[in-house]
């Protein structure tokens, strides 16, 4: 797997906010999930931080393909398409984990 995480505004000890989470797309292997930290505020809800996460879903045999889960899950519609982005996080993700170190 692999993450990006940034920042936009502090987020201090015991300050309460907000997770949304959603699939933002998927290849043949692997989720990408995006996770927004929100922190309300008088004129509405500010975003305090955002996680671009890539990662896929084991059993003991190896990786479930992404089909398989969203099968399981009942999903029918298509593949969101990727913004530049998101396309850019993933490649960065395939490089570095092809990568010897």
């Amino acid at each position: 797997g692999a993450a990006d995480v940034r920042y936009f505004r502090e987020i201090r000890p015991m300050t309460r906010f907000e997770i949304r989470t959603r699939a933002v797309t998927w290849d043949e292997k692997y989720f990408v999930f995006e996770h927004v930290f929100e922190q309300a505020r008088r004129d509405g809800p500010v975003t305090a931080a955002r996680i671009l996460v890539r990662g896929l879903f084991r059993r003991r045999s190896g990786p479930i393909p992404t089909a398989e889960v969203l099968e399981a899950l009942g999903y029918r519609g298509g593949r969101p398409e990727p913004d530049t982005e998101v396309r850019h996080f993933m490649e960065l993700a395939e490089l570095v984990r092809k990568r010897r170190f």
